[in-house]
């Protein structure tokens, strides 16, 4: 593959100034798309981490009262009418941690 003289120029060039930057510890500069992209990673990940934390919190608590009711069953010999008890006590708890998070989400978003 041939090159054109005045692209290796211009490659040996911008080699050569970095490597000046680089021994004389001077900074290259910073595109200002290069902190926009940084923004909006961050702000996705924080993001993620707050539907990741709502998700694991409403399982966790539909899956603990799910088991509970279900152990309950087994020591009572009540078997299945806690087990129902604790599905629904489990559905009732993740209707309120989401409304809790919208009204949290309204909050932000009104002030």
């Amino acid at each position: 593959m041939r090159q054109d003289s005045g692209d290796l120029f211009v490659m040996l060039s911008a080699i050569s100034v970095y490597e000046m930057r680089r021994k004389t510890g001077t900074p290259m500069k910073k595109h200002p798309e290069d902190e926009r992209y940084q923004n909006q990673f961050g702000s996705s990940l924080r993001a993620l981490s707050d539907y990741l934390g709502l998700g694991i919190q409403i399982a966790a608590g539909f899956v603990f009262f799910v088991f509970a009711g279900y152990w309950a069953d087994g020591q009572f010999g009540t078997s299945p009418f806690l087990l129902i008890a604790g599905v629904f006590m489990g559905m009732a708890g993740m209707v309120l941690v989401l409304m809790k998070t919208l009204k949290i989400a309204n909050r932000k978003k009104q002030g």
